[in-house]
């Protein structure tokens, strides 16, 4: 709306909305359209406390330009008034018109008196210097308030301040460029699904379904892996591209709270209803077979999250991936050793979600108990025989009591996606029968008995379904040679096995397994295990065992 300056109309000025419409062009750009991603991915209160600190900086940088603006204007009237006074005074055509200028300048003389001299003083605030009535660009007042060296300084920084913006889009124009023309339509299309994954989990599902179309495709595999590991696990890929043939396994550029993001999306992903062969391709995917140590430490946090939550689905896809990489593989032992330490080891009770893990998950948990019976009471792993932690023993065995056919989940056939093979299962039966037969040489605990009736229910199940592989002869035969080691020491003590308790009761326990196993067909190559038996020091069950067999 047009307004008075110096009781003259001004010349008309913008609308309120069309000035805001300029401004918001002007200052705001395409940056607002960013917010909320912005949001999505630092937070509510990180970002609202990050929003009103820039607006307060900026409120304060617009009133130091008023004021600046304020005080251009207050010169240039002052320079304006006093050219003024020496035009009126040295141009007086008539008598008439010197009255009126003396009048008029009087007036002027008794409204102004001293702000003539100082017109940028505070005190100058109610007078008509400081009126908005000129538009001063930044580069006048610099001229106006500088000298030489600060007019060249602020068009310094200014030079600064645009050659940073042009830096910026040119480097954005050039990679949208180079992902246009030099990247595959379908690696956009993934790199795009993989960038939303923590703002839009139903993304996350098409991508499932494009890993498991070019898992098929051993021609694009590398290619899935490299944005993988770009683009979810942040991590600098081999200069060939390919991560899995690269001999220095790629260092992962993601912080904790980045890893806690990744995770979260991931539980809340296999939370959802979707197919066991799309999951499975996508746990396949993220977690192969050959991990750098950040992406194996991340793969056990999510595991353990997945226990403590009762996910289900991604149990079942992580029961999957340890049948597929192997349960004794050092990468299933660090994550069967990762929930022993964050359940049994650092907790002082053991939780209901670890009790209840057979029922939420029985193919990871008989899984789980392949590896974890691998750790413990093993001279292959250490010298000495370490017996498991008291809370893991009481939490397997009860798992095996309540349930004695869960050391067969792990014999389910696998969902896999379109060209995957399926590999051996591996049961937990040998590794526990490992437990209750050297336990006596390190401990007496009653829960190995209740244990070791467990295991011989579950062989006594296993006669219906014929399987030939549930105790291989390589794992009793590590048994063994752990009873032979034992009697070397007990000889080197000059101490007879027939007169040693311990010896005693392993061999008791051994003899019987053997015999329900033996009675169930389920022990592969039985003429080399029976061979191997009578090279241990004479026990009369075991001697039955062997004759009744042998034959």
């Amino acid at each position: 709306m047009p307004r008075l300056v110096n009781g003259r109309e001004a010349a008309p000025s913008y609308s309120n909305l069309v000035g805001f419409i300029f401004i918001f062009n002007l200052i705001v750009g395409t940056g607002a359209l960013t917010l909320p991603g912005v949001f999505s991915r630092a937070g509510w209160m990180l970002s609202l406390i990050v929003i009103v600190l820039l607006a307060i900086i900026s409120y304060m940088t617009v009133t130091f330009i008023i004021e600046a603006m304020a005080c251009a204007n207050a010169i240039r009237n002052w320079q304006t008034l006093q050219a003024l006074r020496q035009s009126r005074s040295s141009a007086e055509n008539s008598e008439n018109d010197d009255n009126a200028d003396e009048v008029s300048l009087t007036s002027a003389n008794d409204q102004v008196g001293d702000f003539e001299r100082v017109p940028l003083t505070i005190q100058n605030r109610e007078f008509h210097y400081y009126q908005l009535s000129h538009k001063f660009e930044l580069g006048e007042m610099a001229t106006l308030f500088f000298n030489e060296f600060g007019r060249v300084m602020f068009y310094l920084c200014l030079i600064v301040y645009l050659y940073g913006d042009l830096s910026i889009y040119s480097a954005a124009v050039a990679r949208s460029l180079r992902d246009v023309v030099c990247f595959p339509i379908v690696a956009i299309t993934l790199k795009n699904n993989l960038q939303t994954l923590f703002l839009d989990m139903s993304q996350f599902e098409s991508y499932g379904l494009f890993v498991q179309t070019l898992i098929a495709s051993r021609n694009k595999q590398n290619m899935v892996m490299q944005i993988i590991s770009e683009y979810i696990f942040l991590e600098r890929t081999g200069k060939d591209g390919d991560v899995r043939k690269s001999q220095a396994l790629p260092i992962s550029q993601m912080n904790l709270f980045q890893e806690f993001q990744l995770i979260i999306a991931l539980i809340e992903y296999f939370s959802r209803p979707g197919r066991d062969a799309t999951r499975n391709a996508i746990f396949l995917s993220l977690f192969g077979s050959h991990l750098n140590p950040q992406r194996s430490k991340l793969l056990s946090r999510l595991i353990s999250t997945a226990v403590s939550g009762s996910v289900a689905p991604l149990l079942s896809s992580a029961g999957t991936w340890m049948q597929q990489v192997g349960c004794k593989t050092p990468l299933s032992l660090e994550v069967a050793q990762n929930i022993v330490s964050d359940f049994i080891s650092y907790s002082r009770k053991t939780p209901e979600q670890l009790k209840q893990l057979p029922m939420v998950g029985p193919h990871f948990a008989a899984n789980f108990m392949v590896a974890v019976a691998d750790l413990y009471l093993n001279e292959q792993r250490s010298q000495t025989l370490n017996p498991p932690p008291d809370a893991l023993l009481d939490t397997i065995t009860e798992w095996m009591t309540e349930n004695p056919t869960l050391c067969q989940a792990s014999q389910q056939p696998l969902v896999l996606p379109a060209g995957a093979i399926a590999m051996p299962f591996a049961t937990p039966l040998a590794g526990l029968l490992r437990w209750v037969v050297l336990a006596p040489l390190v401990s007496n605990r009653s829960a190995y008995s209740n244990l070791h009736l467990s295991l011989l229910r579950a062989l006594q199940q296993l006669v219906s379904s014929g399987e030939s592989t549930a105790l291989p002869s390589q794992e009793l035969m590590q048994i063994v040679k752990s009873l032979q080691n034992y009697c070397t020491r007990l000889g080197e003590s000059k101490t007879d096995p027939d007169s040693d308790a311990a010896y005693q009761k392993c061999m008791e326990r051994f003899a019987q397994a053997v015999q329900i196993a033996l009675s169930s067909n389920c022990i592969s190559n039985q003429i080399q295990l029976l061979c191997l038996l009578e090279s241990l020091p004479p026990h009369k069950l075991m001697k039955i065992v062997i004759e009744a067999h042998k034959k």
